[in-house]
């Protein structure tokens, strides 16, 4: 049963990493809303 708990946390870790992941992308997110309201508040919008 060693194959199965090596795959389990196998699991675990890519699961990790796609939480990483995601939390970089909605941090990106953020940054470029972010711009965005600065880029419309100097064009008086």
């Amino acid at each position: 049963n060693a194959g199965l708990k090596g795959e389990v946390s196998d699991l675990k870790y890519e699961n990790e990493q796609i939480k990483a992941q995601n939390a970089g992308l909605q941090s990106e997110v953020e940054v470029l809303k972010a711009q965005m309201a600065a880029m419309m508040a100097k064009m008086g919008m």
